[in-house]
C-alpha cells in the first residue's frame, strides 16, 4: 500500500511535534508541515496529498479551499493532546481506500476495451477520469483543456499544449 501523506497546518510547534510523532509512528503515514498558505499550497502542488488536519487558528484562504479536493480536519481544542486524532486519520484512510478501489475499477474497464497501462497517455487518460470522479464535477468535461488536461499535465511536471 502506497503511503498516505497528511499536511499538518498549525503555526504551534509544540502541536506540529505531537502530530508529527502521532502520523509518523501509524505503519504507511507521511507527515509534512506547513505553517503558511504559501506552504500548503507548495506541499499539494508537488504532493499527492490525501488530507489535512488543521489547527483552528490557522486559516486556510478560500482560494485555497475551492482548488483542492482535499478533506480538510480542522482541530478545534487548544490542547492537541486531548484530541483524539486517530478518527481523522481513519477517514483519511477510508477516502484513500475508496479511491484506491476505483482506481482498480477504472484500470480494469481500461484494460477490457484494449488500453495498454504501460503507455503514459493511458496513465494520463486515468488520471484524467480520477480527476473527474474525485471532484464530482461533470462540468469539467466541458472545457477538458482548461479544466483537466491542465492538472493532469502539472502532477506530471509537464505543460498542455493545444
Amino acid at each position: 500500500m502506497e503511503d498516505i501523506n497528511i499536511i499538518i497546518a498549525d503555526k504551534n510547534m509544540q502541536n506540529i511535534i505531537y502530530l508529527i510523532n502521532k502520523i509518523n509512528s501509524k505503519e504507511n503515514y507521511k507527515s509534512y508541515v506547513a505553517t503558511t498558505n504559501a506552504e500548503l499550497l507548495k506541499i499539494i502542488s508537488q504532493n499527492q496529498i490525501d488530507g489535512i488536519l488543521c489547527n483552528k487558528n490557522f486559516e486556510i484562504k478560500n482560494s485555497i479551499i475551492s482548488i483542492i479536493n482535499i478533506p480538510i480536519f480542522y482541530i478545534k481544542k487548544d490542547n492537541i493532546e486531548d484530541i483524539e486524532i486517530d478518527t481523522c486519520l481513519s477517514q483519511i484512510n477510508k477516502k484513500v481506500l475508496i479511491e484506491s478501489d476505483l482506481k482498480k475499477k477504472i484500470m480494469n474497464q481500461l484494460l477490457l476495451i484494449g488500453y495498454n497501462l504501460k503507455l503514459k497517455g493511458t496513465m494520463y487518460l486515468l488520471e484524467s477520469i480520477l480527476y473527474i470522479c474525485k471532484r464530482k464535477q461533470i462540468e469539467l468535461v466541458d472545457n477538458l483543456e482548461h479544466n483537466v488536461y491542465k492538472y493532469v499535465a502539472d502532477i506530471n511536471g509537464k505543460t498542455v499544449t493545444i
